[in-house]
This record gives C-alpha cells, sequence and structure tokens, in this order.
C-alpha cells in the first residue's frame, strides 16, 4: 500500500481489489440468496450493474432461479465507495449476509455442530458448523429456503484419524 494516500484508502469500497481505480470501481451488483452473497463486479461499468440486479429481479418475478440451488431475495447495486445506491427485495448489506454463508462439500465431512455425516454435494456452513439437519432449527425466526442436495452416499465418513 505505499504511496496510498489515507484520502484514497478511504475511497475504497469493500470490494476494491488492487489494480482496480479506487474512485471509479468495481460497482458492484450483490444478489441476496439463500447461501449467503453472490457478487458479480463490474469494474467502471454502472450501468451494467443496474442491468444484472433488474436481470435477477426478472427471474425472480418469473418464479425461476439464479440456478437450481439458489434462490435470490434481493439484490442492490453498490457504488465503488460501499454504498447501496439501488435496490430491490431483501436488501443485501455489504458483508453481512442475511443467513450464514454455505458452501457445497467436495468431501465428506461431518457437521461440527450436530455431527451429522456430510457427503459431497451436501451444503454446510463455510467452517462447517451448520447443516441442513441443524441450521434451519436455529433460523426459525428468519427462516431460508434450504438448497436441494443429492441422495445420501453409500460411501463412509471418516473420522479424520
Amino acid at each position: 500500500m505505499h504511496g496510498d494516500t489515507v484520502a484514497e484508502m478511504a475511497l475504497r469500497g469493500p470490494y476494491w481489489r488492487p489494480g482496480m481505480n479506487s474512485n471509479t470501481e468495481p460497482w458492484s451488483a450483490l444478489a441476496e440468496v439463500n447461501t449467503g452473497h453472490l457478487l458479480i463486479p463490474c469494474h467502471r461499468n454502472r450501468a451494467h450493474a443496474h442491468k444484472v440486479i433488474e436481470r435477477w429481479r426478472a427471474l425472480v418475478d418469473a418464479g425461476q432461479r439464479f440456478d437450481p440451488f439458489r434462490v435470490v431475495v434481493g439484490a442492490a447495486v453498490v457504488d465503488p465507495s460501499g454504498v447501496v445506491v439501488a435496490h430491490w427485495g431483501c436488501v443485501p448489506v455489504p458483508g453481512a449476509p442475511r443467513w450464514s454463508p454455505l458452501i457445497r462439500l467436495a468431501d465428506p465431512a461431518m457437521c461440527v455442530r450436530c455431527r451429522a455425516r456430510r457427503w459431497p454435494g451436501c451444503w454446510v456452513a463455510v467452517d462447517l458448523r451448520g447443516c441442513s439437519r441443524c441450521l434451519p432449527a436455529m433460523e426459525t425466526s428468519d427462516p431460508r429456503m434450504w438448497p436441494m442436495e443429492p441422495p445420501r452416499s453409500r460411501q463412509p465418513v471418516s473420522s479424520g484419524r
């Protein structure tokens, strides 16, 4: 960060990466989805960010999903400084997803919270501290639509020893 002034650093939003211009990018399209946040960096193209969130809205209005697993519940355009400048639905807050982020397992694992055996393709909390068996019970005040999971594998889960 040598050569950067305090003023330049203050202009950077949460999605800025080295090589980007602090003042003009990235404009971003941010979706609130049932698996966390979905971010599309649009660099200097503000109009494209607006088109992306409107495309997501059209999918929702048509009763379709973003993909077979993720459901979009809201979206926003985030300016280069990190401010939401346009939105619809459940407004995503940059850096703070509505629900704990989920990932799909590539290998069998065990949920740290409930000790349930999970197989490849299952959705779990990023830190393995929640799965389809225990997280929905913890989210009763704001339930999410859980993404589809593959059928149970016949492979045993290793104990990690």
